[in-house]
């Protein structure tokens, strides 16, 4: 089973660097101290991240964080299908 890495700069990975990544792989935008999100897939045009700030939206909807995250999950799933 893969382990994890330290948290990436997603931006700076290439199109075949995502595709490989791990999906629940913590990885940020541009700065490391700047947004953080939990990788979830990519198709090579298009990469999905649950980002942490977006999550917190979701609290007081039904099903909460855990329904954001796996509705991006699903559609991620979607993605490395098609």
């Amino acid at each position: 089973m893969a382990r994890y890495r330290k948290p990436l700069d997603i931006h700076a990975l290439t199109s075949e660097e995502r595709q490989r990544l791990q999906p629940g792989q913590v990885v940020y935008a541009w700065e490391e101290d700047g947004a953080k999100g939990r990788f979830m897939g990519s198709n090579g045009r298009i990469d999905v991240v649950a980002w942490f700030g977006n999550a917190k939206g979701w609290r007081r909807m039904p099903g909460g964080i855990a329904a954001y995250n796996r509705a991006l999950r699903d559609y991620a799933k979607g993605l490395t299908r098609a």
